[in-house]
């Protein structure tokens, strides 16, 4: 099976992000999402939300319309997410330029009411997820955190139907997805989970890219959760 370096989609994303766009290159937030906001609408304890790989702000953007606090952190983005925001005339976002598995946003006794992790892990090594869901237990208590996991990720080039992977990335079963999200939120209250399959085209408009056109399949693993304790617990359990 063919491997490719996922250094390669990084570079385009970053030079993607850096262009002066208003709309978010994954349009509006998908319908789990809405339903987690629907959630943390009814039980938010505090109106800032921290949104890990915001990316150019689809969910983060949507949020802070709700009249939320947002703080997005990614290594890319900033003036797409930035410009969508001043479009759209909010004053309560921040974007924090730096890469998630080692930005300290954790410390400091730093809390949100709401930890958002959409759409992110499949794209890190397995250590970074370990590493990033742990320090996303940075949430007040009574507060919310979405994270999910796409899991049993195939990849397939349209035009060859050969199969690929992006070197360096986990790609976790769905079941071993399940299985991190109960050791890691064992001490917290489960709300929510949700289990679907998905699959696209990419990429999803007409441009430069840095690898031939694909199809992918998954199934997604989502989980929302509230940290029920009296006390923030950022330990590896």
């Amino acid at each position: 099976m063919q491997e490719i370096p996922y250094s390669k989609i990084v570079s385009w994303y970053q030079e993607e992000y850096s262009r002066q766009q208003t709309e978010s290159v994954y349009g509006e937030p998908k319908k789990h999402l809405l339903k987690f906001f629907e959630m943390l609408d009814s039980n938010a304890v505090e109106k800032t939300v921290l949104d890990l790989g915001c990316g150019d702000g689809a969910n983060g953007i949507a949020l802070a319309k709700k009249g939320y606090y947002v703080t997005g952190i990614d290594r890319s983005g900033e003036q797409a997410f930035l410009n969508r925001a001043a479009q759209e005339k909010l004053d309560n976002v921040k974007f924090i330029t730096g890469d998630i598995a080692t930005y300290p946003f954790d410390e400091n006794g730093n809390t949100y009411g709401c930890v958002l992790c959409a759409g992110v892990f499949h794209l890190l090594s397995e250590e970074n997820i370990r590493l990033v869901a742990r320090k996303a237990k940075s949430v007040a208590p009574g507060g919310l955190i979405y994270l999910d996991v796409v899991a049993n990720m195939k990849r397939v080039f349209r035009d060859s139907g050969e199969e690929f992977i992006f070197s360096g990335l986990a790609n976790w079963s769905a079941q071993q997805a399940k299985d991190f999200f109960t050791e890691l939120l064992s001490d917290w209250l489960l709300l929510d989970s949700m289990f679907f399959h998905a699959e696209a085209d990419w990429p999803v408009k007409e441009g430069n890219y840095p690898i031939a056109p694909y199809h992918w399949s998954a199934d997604y693993v989502c989980v929302v959760a509230k940290n029920t304790s009296s006390n923030i617990n950022t330990n590896n359990r």
